[in-house]
């Protein structure tokens, strides 16, 4: 992408990750070689399992300095599942993904929490945020969100499915060039998604 192709700078921007494949570390590694950092939500009954991320995989993820958060998408003990990520990395997850936030009330009001892309169809939550997403939307969805973030002043929130692209290379290639299109821009805030309010 040429410099006159470069998207606008917004004021700020995250980045969330869903999905538990053992190409995480991977999708970690893409976006720390362009100096960008995400929250990456996994789920800890599936850690360790084949074709999953390890424990030492989520650990190196860290150390890059990405966030893990829990992806409570299949569990409505949130506590539990937290607590057992949190055996596996040695501290609390720092956000919770949820396919239907109206059906998990037990999540921290501290937690940031987020809607998972796979179902768009369920019901708003105060205080959950909804992403732009890839694998479910398009390129020029995603440009589109891009440009109202930059129109109101807002935070870009682009989130990305890795269980979706991991098996599907034509789909890691899209990923790929996503990545690249999102952090080709100069002077973009990172913020944590722990961070949002």
């Amino acid at each position: 992408m040429s410099e006159s192709e470069s998207p606008a700078c917004a004021l700020a921007a995250v980045l969330t990750c869903q999905g538990t494949h053992e190409r995480l570390l991977e999708i970690g590694e893409k976006l720390e070689s362009f100096g960008w950092r995400a929250t990456f939500f996994v789920d800890p009954a599936r850690v360790g399992l084949p074709g999953a991320a390890a424990r030492e995989d989520l650990k190196r993820l860290e150390e890059l300095g990405h966030e893990i958060g829990l992806d409570a998408r299949h569990d409505d003990a949130v506590d539990s599942a937290g607590r057992a990520l949190g055996a596996l990395l040695g501290g609390e997850p720092r956000a919770v993904l949820l396919a239907d936030p109206s059906r998990v009330p037990a999540v921290p009001p501290a937690m940031p929490a987020c809607a998972a892309i796979a179902d768009p169809s369920a019901p708003d939550a105060p205080g959950v945020r909804r992403p732009a997403g890839f694998a479910t939307d398009s390129l020029d969805a995603l440009r589109a969100a891009w440009d109202r973030a930059q129109a109101e002043g807002g935070v870009f929130h682009l989130h990305l499915d890795a269980d979706a692209v991991a098996e599907d290379y034509e789909l890691w290639a899209q990923m790929e060039c996503v990545i690249a299109w999102f952090c080709d821009h100069r002077g973009v805030r990172y913020i944590p998604f722990s961070a949002l309010s």
